[in-house]
């Protein structure tokens, strides 16, 4: 059975919100992936068309959803144009990996820097992932605070995980502490090559 409502909630940078149905008090979770023939972005106000998923245990969902008027077919799920570009990430990774191979080669640092780089990435990985499986189930969140700090011992993992899951992505705030964090790595790596071993 299918059902008009409203959003009355939406979070862009998380992709889902809440719609209820007019006379009624009941929020009804929506994800973004679930509307059908968007062609843009949900807003708080939007009218709708929908079938409520009663069998998932965080209550009811909004499922199969249509915008008033809208034809049958995915919703976009891009980010909004003028939005994050990856490159700029990726062309910090690559620094970071070229100041890091420097700094090992002529010693100023640990050749264990390597593996522990790579537990730090995997432990961003995997808390990203998490953390984007309880934004759709819309659970408990991990504070963005703790995700900057893996982060910064685990920069690699945590722009794949971003790029793979589209997590954390779109929030302009989120992504430039998280480009700040990378910048001073790098100065620090920069400084650390620059500066002659100690005699």
């Amino acid at each position: 059975m299918r059902h008009n409502g409203k959003i009355i909630e939406w979070n862009d940078a998380r992709g889902f919100g809440f719609a209820v149905i007019p006379g009624a008090t009941e929020r009804h979770f929506l994800h973004i992936k679930s509307i059908m023939g968007a062609g843009r972005r949900p807003r708080v106000g939007d009218l709708l068309s929908f079938e409520v998923d009663s069998a998932s245990a965080k209550g009811p969902r909004a499922v199969r959803v249509r915008f008033a008027n809208a034809p049958g077919r995915p919703a976009a799920t891009a980010a909004p144009k003028g939005g994050r570009n990856f490159a700029t990430d990726w062309a910090l990774a690559l620094l970071m990996g070229a100041l890091l191979g420097w700094n090992l080669i002529i010693g100023r640092l640990p050749m264990w820097t390597l593996p522990l780089l790579a537990v730090g990435s995997a432990l961003a990985f995997v808390m990203y992932n998490i953390d984007k499986r309880r934004a759709q189930r819309d659970a408990r969140r991990t504070p963005e605070a703790e995700l900057l700090a893996i982060s910064a011992v685990g920069w690699p993992g945590a722009l794949v995980a971003q790029q793979l899951f589209r997590h954390k992505s779109s929030k302009r705030a989120f992504y430039t502490a998280f480009r700040v964090i990378a910048m001073l790595e790098a100065a620090a790596l920069l400084w650390l090559g620059r500066t002659p071993p100690a005699t």
